[in-house]
């Protein structure tokens, strides 16, 4: 009797334990959060189902003022998006292409780091115009953000939720702290980290500034998540700031022929960086410019290894949960056999 009441402890502890390492979608406070006030035409909703995906309805509007600061106007999309309710982190890291790559609690469309000539949409020799609120429209009328709205929706808060990606994971906002906004060293190539055992995004105001590449598998059918690369656009190019790397190099693949695309490359990797780390991509015939004369900037943490902070965050977290199993089942034993 007492032998079985153990293993009934010991099988209710690994219980709770695996519960904890299981995967993580959207929760119900996430979800509450995806509401539009209506103004502008814009519109969001989530409807549950018994299937494993969620349905997101928006109208892709936003909910404040646009502006017209290109040839284009800001329509209605009507997107009605599917999104796994359990993501799970695949081995090989999803390529991320051009358009939307995820939605904030809006409704709005968040696109990926580039514009259609392949430039940085934000930064560079020539970035993009963005309206008052951060956004603008593409050619067919989407209006979006490629980098933090932090003008009319992104409230500066601690932990602050901002959307979610098309493959089921969560965008946080930098905030993480009062005092302190998450760093790029903390991040993986895919723009997360593992947080109380659940993955999440984050966007900051570094390249790639919302995703680097999709961690889980995107199930939405009209997701375009490859990109033709071609030997003109496989390595860096200084015309055009080398972003086509971004779209041509998939994480953990290397090459760029056949299609495919996504996995960031690395920031201080860009030709324009006067300090770049020699283990980089080689640069284009124009060569790199030299270095600065000045200390250079140290850059920290484990930067050639940062794509595994995730991974290594997970058995961290996976080790917790075994000693916690461990101190449980021993306690419970010792009072039992009292």
């Amino acid at each position: 009797m007492r032998s079985a009441t153990i293993w009934i402890f010991v099988l209710m502890a690994l219980g709770l334990s695996l519960r904890v390492l299981s995967s993580a979608g959207l929760t119900r406070e996430e979800i509450v959060q995806f509401k539009a006030t209506g103004k502008y035409g814009a519109s969001v909703a989530v409807y549950e189902s018994d299937s494993a995906v969620f349905y997101i309805s928006a109208s892709g509007l936003p909910d404040h003022e646009t502006e017209k600061v290109n040839p284009n106007t800001a329509t209605a999309k009507n997107y009605n998006l599917s999104i796994p309710k359990t993501p799970e982190i695949v081995p090989v890291p999803g390529c991320v292409g051009l358009g939307m790559i995820g939605i904030t609690t809006t409704g709005v469309a968040i696109y990926n780091p580039l514009a259609g000539d392949l430039s940085n949409a934000v930064e560079g020799a020539s970035p993009e115009v963005f309206d008052k609120c951060d956004g603008h429209a593409s050619p067919d009328g989407a209006y979006h953000y490629h980098k933090i709205p932090e003008s009319c929706m992104y409230k500066g808060e601690v932990e602050e939720f901002i959307g979610v990606a098309l493959d089921g994971f969560p965008i946080y906002g930098p905030r993480v702290s009062e005092s302190q906004n998450v760093t790029e060293s903390e991040l993986d190539k895919c723009h997360g980290k593992v947080v109380n055992g659940s993955y999440r995004y984050y966007v900051t105001d570094k390249f790639p500034y919302y995703l680097g590449c999709f961690k889980g598998r995107v199930v939405n059918p009209n997701t375009m998540t490859q990109y033709n690369c071609s030997s003109n656009n496989t390595h860096w190019n200084l015309e055009n700031y080398g972003y086509s790397y971004y779209l041509c190099h998939c994480v953990n693949s290397g090459t760029g022929s056949g299609g495919g695309g996504g996995g960031r490359p690395r920031p201080e990797c860009a030709p324009e960086n006067l300090n770049r780390p020699r283990d980089c991509p080689p640069c284009p015939r124009e060569g790199c410019p030299s270095p600065k004369t000045s200390t250079p900037k140290t850059i920290t943490g484990n930067v050639t290894g940062v794509q595994d902070g995730s991974s290594a965050a997970a058995h961290v977290v996976l080790e917790i949960n075994v000693l916690v199993v461990f101190f449980q089942v021993t306690f419970l034993y010792l009072l039992i056999t009292r």
